[in-house]
């Protein structure tokens, strides 16, 4: 019986202390042309383990890293959506059908971001956004703008990547992992990524919804089988 207790009692603190993330994360919402061709908002504040969920509107936009020397240049294996078209109003009047894209915070480093449609040159007119900019630097997103606007054109990269894409009923967590670096000033943050929408199942979602403290409950499940065998021990 003393093993028993001995076992629980070192145990269980580790067990519930693998769930304690996700209660202290925030969720950002970010709308990718939902007045024009910009981001709202187009600056983000985000911690480690908050997320980032785009959400798409009319009429076919995308979310792309570049670094910051390099605006409208995707990062081979940064962040990317992919292109989400949307019909006109879908967006903004069935919310529960809303396409979105969620991105899981690793670091704090800077994140550039723009939408890469060549059509109307959404990058060029200025359609970009940060997360997490940099504090007291000449690197701001003004700048980037302004230096987007010089360039000629904008490339994607060839897969979704850096985040999960589905809908916000079956796509709302994601499980980070490490991420390439492109620059001192656009260190890039990246997720469990999706090679396409059909990926983002409810059978996928009802699985990441349980997210951490689905170990936790593993954990727990184990230590119980531990003091049943020693109680027959005994």
């Amino acid at each position: 019986m003393r093993l028993t207790i001995f076992l629980i009692s070192a145990l269980l603190p580790l067990s519930f202390a693998q769930t304690s993330d996700v209660s202290n994360s925030t969720t950002h919402s970010v709308q990718v042309g939902g007045s024009g061709l910009i981001f709202i908002p187009n600056t983000v504040n985000a911690a480690v383990r908050d997320q980032v969920q785009f959400h798409f509107y009319p009429y076919n936009h995308s979310v792309v890293q570049s670094t910051y020397d390099a605006p409208c240049m995707a990062i081979a294996g940064g962040i990317y959506s992919g292109f989400v078209p949307v019909k006109s109003g879908e967006s903004r009047h069935a919310l529960y059908k809303t396409t979105i894209f969620t991105v899981t915070i690793n670091d704090t480093n800077p994140i550039w971001l723009y939408c890469s449609q060549n059509i109307d040159a959404h990058c060029q007119a200025g359609m970009a956004m940060v997360i997490n900019p940099p504090i007291s630097s000449s690197s701001t997103l003004a700048a980037y703008i302004e230096a987007a606007g010089s360039t000629n054109t904008s490339t994607s990269d060839t897969r979704v990547t850096g985040g999960i894409i589905g809908t916000n009923s079956t796509s709302t967590n994601s499980t980070s992992s490490s991420g390439p670096t492109s620059s001192s000033t656009a260190t890039s943050m990246s997720v469990t990524t999706s090679t396409s929408i059909s990926q983002s199942t409810n059978t996928a979602g009802a699985e990441m919804a349980m997210g951490k403290s689905g170990v936790g409950f593993s954990t727990l499940g184990a230590i119980v089988a531990a003091g049943i065998w020693a109680l027959g021990m005994l």
